[in-house]
């Protein structure tokens, strides 16, 4: 018995029609009835072998042409069946010339997949014993028409039966067939519509994104950006290592100014398994255009875990790097500025109670308070967006008393309220200690121990020990009820100051949204620069400070220090007229002089072996040009003593042998 399929010409028909799928179950029907099974096409082409023939039929049949194993006489008779049944929908009966039956049995669905069964006693289609002989002979096998004979036709009762059992399993394979193919589709549609969101994503996202096709990066595509940055035809191999492939020559990549390796890259790094995360690179091209990225790269990896290629995104930072950059230099300009208006409130302070003798405490004590402002201001500026280090401040009064003070407990780090809170606590706390407490002994001490309360206060104890005896002062001073109130726009912030006889004790609960604990550890202590002046009798000097009162104030300091004679320049015109015109000893030269540096001044005067120093409202040495690096720098408001020492330096390095 012969089974045969046909259907229509649409994908989906074919694939419900697979002959692959279709030869187990026919399979399975074919040896159940003890039957042979055939798969035809629609044309009556055979699409697999005989299923379950006779052996003998079978080493016959082998080799024949295809036409010559249709059921029936012609191959036209098996087509026309098969089409018969389809149209009418029935099972469908026929007869060939040699008495064997067939039954055509029709499948179909709803809309689509319509096709035909046809089953039926496949024989020897030789009409006579000579014929079947000559064959037999040829195949070096027995005569076999004896054997042929002993078929019997099956009558159309039984073939009736046979095609309804046929039709029931065919059928219910067919639409099992169809829900699964169905569903196949609505995955595959799913999976289309996903890489088409994830193609328009990739399209429209700024970043730039690169996939490495397999592990060793012979192969890699890039979104649109990705090609439009690195200046390449969309749809082009971006790797640098693919075999046989010149890589491109108009860019380099760098990294803190180093061109990089290939193999350091981070998409190369990634395909080797390596998660690669925060990475800083420089696009450098050809025509002298920079670029700058900021970005990540993350290993791929098969079904099995392997590493079988990489993804990595970058986003493009060269304006936020330039907005950074721009705001860097407001902020230091806005220091600047700042701190040149505290050294103008200085002298304004120091002229108007300069002939005031009685007032001498008083303008010692508005100059400490504005000097500890300007350091605060210089820690939170330079430090940023990370916070002032408690170590920092502590460091900044006591620093010249190292071996008598003692910091225990972790570091923290301060938001730039606080830090210009705490900053001018501890300043007042030094100060007292110094005239009144501890440290006007010379065997005391102060000892602060810091802590993080109940995780929500930095605690701070302020201890003195080793001074002389204490009592509750008779009035609050200013400094007083700064120390106690500080802190007082928080009402979770707490002082409390306590005048115990064997020393001062001072305690500050700083709540943590203000403050956060830090693992750096406590900074070496920094001495500070000696307060003698007596380093200045006699010496002229050069004063080059576009600030007039800024410089009357410095002139006035330096004479009452015993210095000899004083000349002022306020712009880089006049100061060369003054140092070509007559010598001095020492210059102070401010850095900016109406937004202007002064480096021209600074060679002139070395050239002529003039030492000189430099005054600036920026902090730090970052401004002057690398030859003036060793150059002493103190920085506005500045006090005497601290440009006493700065002149020292300055001579003793000019005057080494």
């Amino acid at each position: 018995m012969t089974l045969g399929l046909t259907f229509d010409g649409s994908d989906l028909d074919r694939q419900l029609f697979d002959p692959d799928a279709w030869v187990p179950v026919i399979d399975r029907f074919a040896r159940s009835c003890r039957l042979a099974v055939q798969l035809f096409d629609e044309a009556g082409r055979t699409l697999t072998r005989v299923v379950n023939e006779q052996e003998f039929s079978l080493a016959l049949h082998t080799g024949l042409d295809a036409d010559q194993r249709p059921l029936g006489t012609t191959s036209n008779e098996t087509q026309d069946l098969a089409r018969r049944a389809i149209h009418s929908g029935q099972l469908t009966l026929a007869t060939d010339d040699s008495g064997l039956g067939y039954v055509a049995v029709p499948l179909g669905l709803a809309e689509r997949g319509r096709g035909a069964l046809i089953a039926g006693q496949v024989f020897l289609r030789f009409p006579d014993q000579l014929a079947l002989d000559r064959v037999a002979r040829a195949r070096g096998l027995p005569s076999l028409w004896a054997v042929a004979r002993r078929e019997r036709p099956t009558s159309p009762a039984v073939l009736t039966r046979y095609g309804e059992l046929l039709r029931t399993l065919g059928q219910a394979f067919l639409e099992a067939r169809h829900s699964e193919l169905i569903r196949l589709r609505e995955s595959q549609e799913q999976i289309r519509q996903r890489a088409e969101e994830l193609e328009a994503v990739l399209a429209a996202t700024p970043a730039v994104i690169l996939i490495a096709h397999d592990s060793a990066c012979e192969r890699v595509t890039g979104n649109k950006r990705g090609y439009e940055l690195l200046r390449a035809p969309p749809g082009a191999n971006l790797s640098l290592t693919a075999s046989g492939r010149e890589p491109a020559t108009h860019f380099r990549i760098l990294q803190d100014g180093v061109e990089l390796a290939v193999r350091d890259l981070p998409i190369q790094k990634a395909a080797r398994g390596e998660a690669v995360q925060g990475v800083e690179l420089d696009l450098e091209f050809d025509d002298g255009a920079h670029v700058a990225l900021t970005g990540s790269a993350v290993p791929l990896a098969d079904a099995d875990g392997n590493v079988r290629g990489a993804v990595g995104a970058f986003m493009d930072t060269t304006a936020r790097k330039a907005l950074e950059a721009q705001q860097r230099l407001l902020i230091r300009e806005l220091q600047h500025r700042t701190k040149n208006l505290l050294a103008v409130v200085q002298s304004v302070v120091a002229n108007s109670l300069a002939n005031d003798a009685a007032s001498a405490t008083v303008s010692e004590s508005i100059f400490g308070r504005l000097k500890t402002l300007a350091y605060a201001q210089d820690l939170a500026i330079g430090i940023g967006e990370n916070g002032v280090l408690l170590s920092r401040l502590i460091h900044a009064e006591l620093g010249t008393f190292a071996g008598r003070f003692f910091l225990a407990g972790p570091d923290a780090s301060l938001d730039a309220g606080v830090a210009q809170n705490l900053a001018l606590v501890l300043h007042e706390l030094t100060t007292n200690a110094i005239k009144y407490g501890s440290l006007s002994s010379a065997a005391g001490t102060v000892t602060i121990n810091s802590s993080i309360a109940n995780e929500s206060h930095l605690t701070l104890i302020w201890t003195e020990r080793g001074g002389p005896r204490v009592s509750p002062p008779r009035r609050m001073g200013f400094g007083s009820q700064l120390i106690e109130r500080a802190f007082s726009s928080d009402s979770r912030s707490r002082a409390v100051v306590n005048y115990r006889a064997d020393g001062l004790e001072a305690r500050f609960d700083i709540p943590l949204k203000f403050a956060q604990s830090s693992e750096g550890g406590v900074l070496p202590a920094q001495r500070r620069r000696e307060s003698s002046t007596s380093s200045l009798h006699g010496l002229s000097v050069l004063i080059v400070e576009d600030e007039v009162l800024i410089a009357l104030e410095a002139e006035a300091e330096l004479l009452r220090a015993g210095t000899g004679a004083m000349t002022r320049a306020h712009s880089i015109e006049e100061a060369e007229r003054c140092i070509t015109s007559a010598p001095f000893d020492v210059a102070i030269l401010d850095v900016n002089l109406n937004g202007r540096p002064s480096f021209p001044l600074a060679d002139l005067l070395a050239d002529r072996g003039i030492s000189f120093v430099f005054a600036s409202g920026y902090s730090g040495l970052d401004a002057l040009p690398e030859r003036w690096r060793d150059v002493p720098l103190v920085n506005k408001p500045y006090s005497t003593a601290e440009l006493a020492a700065a002149i020292a330096q300055a001579r003793r390095h000019v005057h080494a042998p």
